[in-house]
C-alpha cells in the first residue's frame, strides 16, 4: 500500500462505499476520533493531508470514469491538488448546498 492510501484510506473507503451501493447519512456517534499536534491533518502537515486527499478524489475519478465535472474537464493525470479542489468549487456555492440539505431531509422522512 503506498504513503498516499495509508494517510487518507478512511477517505479512499467512504468514496468506494459509494460506488458499491445506497450509503446514508446517520446522525449518530458510533466511534471516537482522537486529534493530536502530530496528526497528519494537523498543523503544518495539513497541506500534505489535503494533497494526499486530492489524489484519492482524483482516482475515485478515475474509478468512476469521470470526463467532466459541472461542465469542467477531469484531467488525464494527476498534477496538484488544486485542480482537483477545483473541480469541486461548485459544491461550496450557497444553491448546492441548500439542494444537498434539502435532498437529505428528503431521504430521512422517506426513509
Amino acid at each position: 500500500m503506498d504513503t498516499v492510501m495509508r494517510i487518507a484510506e478512511d477517505q479512499d473507503l467512504y468514496l468506494k462505499m459509494y460506488e458499491k451501493g445506497k450509503v446514508q447519512f446517520i446522525n449518530e456517534a458510533h466511534y471516537l476520533y482522537r486529534t493530536h499536534s502530530g496528526g497528519i491533518s494537523q498543523n503544518e502537515n495539513r497541506p500534505k493531508s489535503r494533497e494526499y486527499f486530492a489524489k484519492v478524489i482524483f482516482n475515485a475519478m478515475k474509478r468512476r470514469n469521470l470526463k467532466t465535472i459541472n461542465g469542467k474537464a477531469v484531467p488525464n493525470e494527476y498534477s496538484n491538488s488544486t485542480e482537483i479542489y477545483s473541480l469541486l468549487e461548485y459544491q461550496s456555492s450557497i444553491v448546492f448546498r441548500i439542494k444537498k440539505k434539502l435532498k437529505i431531509f428528503v431521504q430521512q422522512v422517506f426513509s
